[in-house]
């Protein structure tokens, strides 16, 4: 008779986890004194759920004296990402540092489990322009002007701004706003420039991942790359001679999109062209597309114009002319969009020029823009609806200049920062609101109503910035009627 023996064996495993802070929502950037909520997202890229131990706690600096803290645990599901609130912030006016950071048993990579980022708390008014800081004059002693502008220049959660000065200068800065600090950063080998001109006129700056991507203009064709990780500059593929065989020379500008799906740098050459480019970042080429669109009268690129971006498609404002049009990226094409006015509130003509620039909103889908041409004009353009509004001027003081070239806008810290360019040094920052939720505005049936101009002020007729007014001009306006809000149009 056989024996036969089983022999059993116990086997258990254990999962490998991937859990990290992916962001920190809320509070961060530069706000005001409120009580905040604070949210974070924590991300699960295991196929197990799990249990996770998440903390939340508010440093104010410079001493590191810890105000808050907080902590949950959660379950979060294989594959996914989860938003996580804690108990509420009494912020008070002052300079934080804000981390998150989580716990969870098997998480393989400890190194993505925490997370900072700084937060500002100032008495700021909405809606308004503050002066914030100034660029550093440098060795030279030379201000923003021509060739000047800025872009992100943050690398993960160390938020910064990347400024370069233009004016033929070879000065790069990484600005952080909310301690108002400046570091200068590397120079342009002059090995790497092919006539050894430095930015002036004609130059741009666009980001994509860790790099600043720079058209150095000044009547040349030169596109470099620096690494924001390296601080260092290498020669990117020269921008194509094209038909015209002219280099960069005023209105230039780059913007990054999206060609199904895949990342693309787009610049208009200016130059008195229509010449459209696509840059393939990751194989460095240059790819040629629909020259630039016109209305009537061919018009090419001149000083002034400028390219932004919603994301993926692109959005052109040409100099001298004010007209507007959009751009479909995976399609190639060009549609007329509402031009910029010429006219501002008080009646004055201007054209766009020198110093315009715009930046795309994607809360609410606005494009706030500067005018530039020695004028202080703010609008914004309201993507849903095509029409544009004219929002408070930028200060003239204290330098009693206008914008003009160098000048500049970016969205960072939860608002809006600004170079004034024209040979000034300015830095301005404005903390925009929307206190009527102007996307959820459906154009209905028109209704005509006559109000007698003396009980305008029994209303509640607010303006496009949402301030409350008694007095009214031509424009578009909102009221409440049935809780309902309405547009109002005085003609």
């Amino acid at each position: 008779m056989k024996k036969i023996f089983l022999l059993v064996l116990g086997i258990s495993f254990v999962f490998c986890l991937e859990i990290s802070v992916k962001n920190i929502i809320r509070p961060t950037g530069i706000q005001e004194p409120d009580v905040y909520t604070p949210r974070v997202q924590i991300q699960n890229e295991s196929p197990e759920a799990a249990n996770v131990s998440v903390y939340f706690k508010i440093l104010q600096l410079p001493n590191n004296n810890q105000v808050y803290l907080d902590s949950k645990q959660v379950t979060i599901n294989g594959n996914s990402t989860q938003s996580i609130d804690f108990t509420p912030f009494n912020a008070q006016v002052g300079i934080y540092l804000v981390k998150c950071s989580l716990y969870s048993v098997n998480d393989t990579n400890p190194i993505n489990d925490t997370l900072s980022s700084k937060l500002r708390i100032a008495e700021i008014l909405l809606n308004q322009w503050i002066l914030w800081d100034s660029v550093p004059l440098g060795e030279k002693g030379k201000k923003v002007k021509d060739g000047g502008g800025m872009c992100d220049g943050s690398v993960k959660s160390d938020k910064k701004i990347f400024v370069m000065k233009g004016n033929k200068t070879n000065e790069f800065y990484l600005y952080d706003p909310i301690i108002n600090f400046w570091t200068r950063k590397c120079s342009i080998p002059n090995y790497l420039l092919s006539a050894k001109y430095l930015p002036k006129k004609g130059s741009c700056i666009c980001k994509s991942g860790d790099f600043i991507y720079l058209a150095v203009g000044n009547n040349t064709r030169d596109f470099l790359a620096y690494s924001l990780t390296g601080d260092s500059w290498q020669r990117k593929r020269e921008i194509p001679l094209g038909p015209t065989n002219k280099g960069l020379k005023g209105g230039s500008s780059l913007a990054k999109g999206k060609i199904l799906n895949k990342d693309y740098l787009f610049l208009i050459k200016g130059s008195n062209t229509r010449e459209f480019y696509a840059y393939d970042i990751n194989n460095d080429t240059w790819i040629e597309k629909a020259m630039t669109p016109y209305l009537e009268r061919e018009t090419k690129i001149k000083k002034g114009s400028c390219l932004c971006s919603d994301g993926r498609n692109i959005y052109l404002l040409k100099g001298g002319t004010n007209e507007f049009f959009f751009y479909k990226a995976d399609s190639d094409k060009w549609e007329p969009k509402k031009s910029m006015p010429l006219y501002n509130k008080l009646g004055t003509k201007k054209k766009v020029k020198e110093g315009a620039f715009m930046v795309y909103e994607q809360g609410h889908d606005v494009i706030f823009v500067f005018k530039g041409g020695n004028t202080t004009e703010f609008w914004a353009y309201f993507v849903n609806g095509d029409s544009w509004h004219e929002l408070p001027p930028l200060p003239i003081a204290p330098s009693n200049k206008k914008v003009k070239g160098g000048a500049s806008l970016l969205l960072f810290a939860g608002g809006l920062f600004a170079l004034k360019g024209n040979n000034t040094n300015e830095v301005w920052f404005y903390k925009y609101d929307f206190p009527l939720p102007f996307m959820e505005i459906k154009e209905g049936r028109g209704e005509n109503r006559k109000i007698d101009r003396k009980k305008v002020a029994d209303f509640k007729i607010f303006n496009i910035v949402g301030q409350r007014v008694t007095y009214l001009k031509k424009g578009v306006y909102f009221t409440l009627i049935d809780k309902k809000i309405k547009k109002v149009v005085v003609k």
